[in-house]
């Protein structure tokens, strides 16, 4: 292994990464929207180590560069879950109604009976949020079992 071009990669690499990171993560939050922020907070450091992993090969000779395979094979893997999370995540919900029960389908959803439900209003926003317990949330959509204080 060449240790000294490698850590001289290795730190320009995560230099580049952090900058970038920064800088697209609020461009994107700022100037488009809070769920295209959190989306590339998701993605862009998988991306980013699939390709400082392919490109570090260079670096190694022998089992090293079959670890570099497997650590690719992993964040695919890895980036095809998120992405799948983020897309089950994203479907929108449906709610229906009937005289005895309000049942929400998608996601976390749920059906509540006519016993279980005290009162009803609409609010122009949601009470503030202290703790998810079990949810989906990202940018402007939350999902899932919330606390509130």
């Amino acid at each position: 292994m060449d240790i000294s071009s490698y850590i001289a990669y290795f730190r320009r690499f995560h230099i580049f990464l952090g900058v970038s990171f920064l800088v697209l993560e609020t461009v994107l939050t700022y100037l488009i929207n809070e769920n295209a922020g959190g989306i590339f907070l998701a993605v862009y450091p998988i991306l980013a180590y699939l390709y400082f992993i392919s490109t570090s090969s260079k670096y190694f000779k022998g089992v090293s560069a079959t670890w570099n395979k497997v650590g690719i094979y992993v964040l695919v893997g890895t980036l095809l879950f998120v992405v799948g999370l983020l897309g089950y995540g994203f479907r929108e919900n449906k709610l229906t109604f009937d005289s005895d029960h309000i049942e929400i389908k998608g996601s976390y959803g749920e059906t509540l009976t006519q016993a279980e439900i005290k009162s009803a209003e609409l609010v122009d926003q949601l009470p503030e949020i202290t703790l998810k317990t079990n949810g989906f949330a990202l940018g402007t959509i939350n999902k899932g079992y919330f606390q509130n204080r």
